[in-house]
C-alpha cells in the first residue's frame, strides 16, 4: 500500500487533533499564547514531545466528517447517489455530540432528512464561506488524484460543499484542497499549486457552477475575494502567478510507486525564482498575517485563507515540528489549517520525519488506517 494514502488520511486527523486540543487552542486568538501552553505540556521538550492521544488530544468534527467522506468515497456510489449518500453519512456523523461542528454545518445538517434525499436543499447564503468543505474535500484529491479524473474531483468537490455550505468561497476552497491533496500525489511542486489554483480550479468551477446551477444564486461576483487574496499572497511569496507564470510541462510516469494507480509527475523546465518571506516572521508575525488575509478576523476559518495558511506552512518549513508550530498552533482555526496541512504533508512524503508518539495513538487510528487502504484501492480500481 502507498503509505502517502494511509500519512494523508492519518495526519490530517493529526491536525486537527493538535490544532483542537479539546478546543483550547482551536479557540484561542494568540499563537504566543499556545506556544506557551505546549511548552508547558511538554515540560519543556517542544512540539515533538507531545503525546497525541485520544484522551488529551480527540479528533474534532473535522476528523469525523473526513472520514464520514472518505468511507462514502470507497462505498461504490456514483452521481446523485453519491451525493445523497455523503449527505446521509454528514447527518449520521452529526450526531456525535461530542464533536464541535460549525454553526453552517449544524444549522445545514437540520435541514437534511436522515435518508439524505434532500442533500441539495441549502441554498445560497452570504454567510456560508466556512473552511470546514475544505478540510474534507481533501481526502477527494486521493479518491481522483489522475489528471483525467480532475473534472470529477471538481464536481464532487462543489458538491459535497454544497450539502453544508452554498457560498463560492467556500466551494472554491474546497475544489482548491482536493486539487492540491491530488497534486501533492503526483509530485507536482507546491510552489507551482498556487497558480495552478488560479489557472486550473478556478476557471473549472466557475464553468461547472453555471453549467450545473443558477449562476445569479451561486453568485459568481463573491469568487472575486477568493482570487483577489490569492493573487496578492503569490505576489507576497514571489510565486509563480498568472501573468508571471514559469514554462513548467508535465509528463505522465505509469504507475510511479506501485498502487496501481497512473500520476502525472511534475519536471520543471525551468528553475523557480526564490520564494519571499518577512525577515522577521515569528509567531506574532504569523497570526498577524493570518488574521489579514481571513475574512472576519480569524486566520483559517474561511475557504480563501485556510488553505493559503496550510500552503505557507508546507512552503515555509523544513520540518513536521514547524509545520505543526505554522499550521497547527496559530491564533485562529488551528484545527482546520492544521488538518489541511496535515493532508497535504502525509500526500507527499507520507510519514517521513513524523514522530510515532504524533500519530500512533491517534483517536480512531486503525479506523482511518482501514478507510485509507479501501479508498486507495477503489482509486486504482477505477
Amino acid at each position: 500500500m502507498d503509505n502517502r494514502f494511509a500519512a494523508s488520511l492519518v495526519l490530517s486527523a493529526v491536525g486537527d487533533s493538535i490544532g483542537y486540543y479539546l478546543g483550547n487552542f482551536g479557540s484561542c486568538s494568540s499563537g504566543e499564547r499556545i506556544a506557551a501552553d505546549v511548552e508547558q505540556i511538554t515540560q519543556g521538550g517542544g512540539i515533538g514531545m507531545l503525546e497525541v492521544d485520544s484522551a488529551s488530544f480527540p479528533c474534532s468534527a473535522h476528523t469525523m466528517m473526513t472520514l464520514a467522506t472518505a468511507e462514502t468515497l470507497c462505498a461504490g456510489f456514483k452521481g446523485l447517489d453519491l451525493l445523497q449518500n455523503l449527505a446521509k453519512a454528514y447527518k449520521a456523523a452529526s450526531k456525535d455530540t461530542l464533536r464541535s461542528l460549525d454553526n453552517t454545518t449544524i444549522q445545514s445538517l437540520f435541514q437534511l432528512r436522515a435518508d439524505g434525499s434532500n442533500w441539495d436543499a441549502v441554498e445560497y447564503h452570504p454567510h456560508h464561506i466556512g473552511s470546514s468543505p475544505a478540510v474534507r474535500a481533501c481526502c477527494i484529491g486521493l479518491r481522483y488524484p489522475a489528471e483525467d479524473s480532475f473534472q470529477d474531483l471538481i464536481g464532487l468537490a462543489v458538491e459535497s460543499c454544497r450539502i453544508t455550505h452554498h457560498h463560492p468561497t467556500a466551494i472554491l476552497g474546497a475544489a482548491t484542497t482536493a486539487a492540491c491533496t491530488s497534486w501533492a500525489l503526483r509530485g507536482i511542486q507546491p510552489r507551482k499549486w498556487g497558480l495552478m489554483v488560479l489557472q486550473e480550479v478556478v476557471p473549472q468551477v466557475e464553468a461547472y457552477v453555471e453549467e450545473a446551477h443558477d449562476s445569479s444564486e451561486a453568485n459568481l461576483a463573491s469568487m472575486a475575494e477568493f482570487k483577489t487574496t490569492w493573487n496578492e499572497y503569490l505576489s507576497a511569496r514571489n510565486l509563480p502567478r498568472p501573468m508571471n507564470n514559469v514554462d513548467a510541462p508535465e509528463c505522465v510516469i505509469p504507475d510511479p510507486s506501485g498502487d496501481g494507480i497512473s500520476y502525472a509527475k511534475d519536471r520543471l523546465s525551468k528553475p523557480l525564482p526564490p520564494l519571499e518571506f518577512p525577515a522577521d516572521y515569528g509567531i506574532a508575525e504569523r497570526d498577524t498575517f493570518y488574521t489579514a488575509i481571513s475574512h472576519l478576523g480569524c486566520g483559517g476559518s474561511s475557504g480563501h485563507d485556510a488553505p493559503i495558511i496550510a500552503l505557507d506552512g508546507l512552503l515555509g518549513t523544513t520540518s513536521w515540528e514547524e509545520l505543526c508550530q505554522w499550521t497547527m498552533l496559530h491564533g485562529g482555526d488551528s484545527a482546520a489549517t492544521g488538518a489541511i496541512a496535515g493532508a497535504w504533508y502525509g500526500a507527499l512524503y507520507g510519514f517521513q520525519g513524523v514522530p510515532h508518539n504524533h500519530y500512533r495513538e491517534i483517536e480512531h487510528y486503525r479506523k482511518i488506517l482501514t478507510t485509507a487502504q479501501t479508498l486507495m484501492r477503489t482509486t486504482a480500481r477505477s
